[in-house]
């Protein structure tokens, strides 16, 4: 029996086989002990950790010192305050979310009392905007209780708006809670007032009558109609105590001025608008212009009067009063603006009643071309001259021009021109860069408008913008001191880049937005 030799069969395997390179289970209950390390690898290892914790010690310094770097950290406490205050005239809601930010500005905050001074309820537009304002809820009290104190005794700007009649229930509670600070309120406007609502307003303003009333700006306006003239069996109006000493500034769009009385020797703007608002725009509510007219006349001391009478389509004389005509004079006036529709008609009646002795500024807003061939006749009568003119209208028509080229051939003093929405401008610039012939014939005469200084044109376009710069070329290459020296273009189209720097050349001021 003979042995044979076995039989190797090669067994080839890989280094990753798990079979062969299976490491101990931990459940196995198998450990193996780390080797300790060396004293020295110890020792840096140690120098490691404190450098680690010194490095994050140092970035969170550098973090701090860059936060009290910060501009607004480096701010004093007055300047930061007065940064707040301009915010919150915007959103009321400001001085809350300020103080939210960190703890320095808390402080600031609560220590600015005039900050939680600005109070609007209601659909109140401010600068144009909706939201910032609180809405009728069962919060209300208390926010405005909040804000009432942390103001202490600083002046407040109320702002209410009435229009609602599901909120009459809550004008009790409003009133309790601003009754005993109504006396500090400095600016107060109230939107959205009918005949029910006027109840609330005299009840809100007699509580505000007194010697130290810092009443300053009231402003009033109707809700959808025109608020009728107070007879007999009508509510009792607001005494005339004549304990607003510090009123400068009435407003009153569609009140007439019997249902709501105020007498204040320091009033200085009084804005009479015979129309109301309803859904943004303008409702044709006919009224008679001489109660407010009689309301302007006895303010000895006043030096601005707006007239809105958008939408009156009646009769002049019944426009006036019923058939009256009385001139009404007022020697303290200065500023006269005044608003009609596409009825300019009444324009003209209006403007003979008035006698204005030191009138110096005159604007006119209308819906056609009529208030340019009243001007020259208005303007002969003034003994005042004219330093500033604007004119706005949509339909400016070429008969007007000539009647707008003589007005302003009577403004010797004329200083400052506006136009706005007229298609004429080229013509005007036309006449503002030439001088006016003598009548001897015997060279050139003066300039139109010579002391013209100031020359604002609103919506047109890049043609005018050319002529502009050849006027403003013109008048600053002569030597009689005769240059414009600011310029206004707004909303203007199709405007040359070449021409705006051309004009920042001859012109020293120059503002052109929204081209």
């Amino acid at each position: 029996m003979s042995w044979a030799q076995p039989q190797v069969i090669p067994v080839t395997w890989e280094p990753w086989d798990p079979v062969l390179t299976r490491s101990p289970s931990p459940d196995q209950g198998i450990r193996v002990p780390d080797a300790p390390l060396p004293a020295p690898v110890r020792e840096i290892d140690v120098k490691l950790s404190i450098l680690r914790i010194l490095t994050e010690r140092l970035e969170e310094d550098r973090k701090r010192a860059l936060q009290d770097a910060a501009p607004i950290k480096r701010l004093p406490p007055e300047i930061l305050s007065r940064i707040f205050e301009t915010a919150a005239q915007m959103n009321q809601n400001i001085p809350l979310r300020v103080s939210l930010v960190c703890h320095r500005w808390r402080e600031v905050t609560l220590s600015t009392p005039s900050l939680f001074s600005n109070i609007s309820i209601g659909n109140v537009l401010q600068n144009g905007r909706l939201g910032s304002s609180w809405m009728y809820n069962a919060q209300l009290p208390y926010r405005v209780q909040m804000f009432l104190d942390r103001s202490r005794f600083a002046d407040l700007v109320l702002r209410i708006d009435i229009s609602k009649r599901e909120h009459y229930a809550d004008f009790p509670v409003l009133i309790q809670t601003l009754g005993s600070h109504l006396w500090r309120c400095r600016i107060f406007h109230v939107y959205g007032i009918t005949e029910p609502g006027l109840d609330v307003v005299r009840t809100m303003c007699t509580q505000m009558l007194g010697s130290g009333a810092r009443l300053q700006e009231l402003s009033l306006s109707a809700s959808g109609q025109l608020l009728p003239a107070v007879t007999p069996a009508s509510p009792t109006p607001l005494p005339d105590h004549g304990s607003f000493p510090r009123l400068h500034t009435l407003v009153m769009e569609g009140i007439h001025p019997s249902s709501f009385r105020v007498t204040t020797p320091s009033l200085r703007t009084l804005r009479l608008r015979t129309g109301v608002r309803s859904s943004g725009r303008r409702r044709r509510e006919d009224t008679a212009l001489a109660p407010f007219l009689e309301l302007a006349r006895h303010v000895a001391q006043l030096r601005e009067l707006e007239i809105d009478m958008w939408g009156v389509t009646i009769s002049p004389l019944e426009f006036l009063s019923s058939g009256s005509h009385t001139v009404v004079t007022m020697p303290s006036v200065e500023k006269l603006s005044i608003v009609h529709g596409a009825h300019s008609h009444n324009l003209a009646p209006l403007l003979d009643c008035l006698s204005l002795p030191n009138l110096s500024h005159l604007c006119l807003w209308s819906g056609d071309g009529g208030s340019s061939n009243v001007l020259p006749s208005f303007i002969s009568t003034l003994a005042a001259p004219i330093t500033y003119l604007s004119i706005s209208t949509y339909s400016l028509t070429g008969s007007a021009v000539l009647p707008l080229l003589q007005a302003l051939q009577s403004m010797s003093q004329l200083a400052a021109l506006h136009v706005c929405h007229t298609v004429l401008d080229t013509q005007l610039v036309e006449a503002l860069s030439h001088r006016i012939p003598r009548r001897d014939g015997q060279g050139s005469g003066a300039w139109l408008a010579p002391q013209l200084r100031e020359l604002a044109f609103k919506h047109c376009d890049g043609l005018v913008l050319a002529d502009v710069v050849r006027l403003a070329e013109k008048r600053g290459a002569a030597q009689d001191s005769t240059a414009i020296e600011r310029l206004g273009v707004w909303w203007c189209i199709g405007v040359d880049q070449l021409e705006v720097l051309r004009l920042r050349e001859v012109v020293r001021e120059v503002s052109i937005r929204g081209w």
